[in-house]
């Protein structure tokens, strides 16, 4: 038997997202491991090579931390590109619910009453709207009505 609870839509996100988290971790794991062959190349370099004056050797770990390198830098890629698939499906997963919950805000009686008070207080203390913007405290953002008051 399955229970449904009410999840909010940021939770529904963020478990949307959690593989590609999950994978981001893993990738920066192995990112940071790679980030290791550059100091151990200076150590080996100093304690192998210049004792022993050994080209043989400054050529094989010279090409071992340039394969470190160029996989520090597939990874860092891979990365970025996981990165930014999770935050296109985090913001397709919350741009319906985000707008819907904005605009129900913007019309609701609470957001007109906190305009009309702001307004009201704006214009009895003899200030510019321009200068002071409407700060809506019950309604949400109030972008709109700051940019239609500024631009006049």
């Amino acid at each position: 038997m399955t229970t449904q609870t009410n999840r909010s839509p940021l939770g529904i996100a963020l478990r949307a997202c959690f593989p590609a988290l999950a994978t981001t971790f893993v990738l920066s794991m192995f990112i940071n491991a790679s980030m290791l062959a550059s100091p151990l190349y200076s150590m080996q370099i100093y304690d192998r090579v210049l004792t022993s004056r050994n080209v043989g050797t400054l050529a094989m770990l010279t090409l071992i931390v340039g394969l470190f390198l160029v996989l520090y830098g597939v990874l860092e890629f891979a990365r970025a590109g996981v990165l930014a698939r999770a935050g296109v499906m985090f913001e397709g997963t919350l741009r319906h619910p985000l707008f819907e919950t904005m605009m129900q805000a913007e019309t609701s009686p609470r957001h007109f009453a906190s305009i009309t008070i702001a307004s009201a207080s704006n214009s009895a203390s003899g200030r510019a709207s321009a200068v002071t913007p409407t700060v809506v405290l019950a309604g949400g953002c109030d972008v709109l009505t700051y940019l239609s008051r500024t631009s006049r």
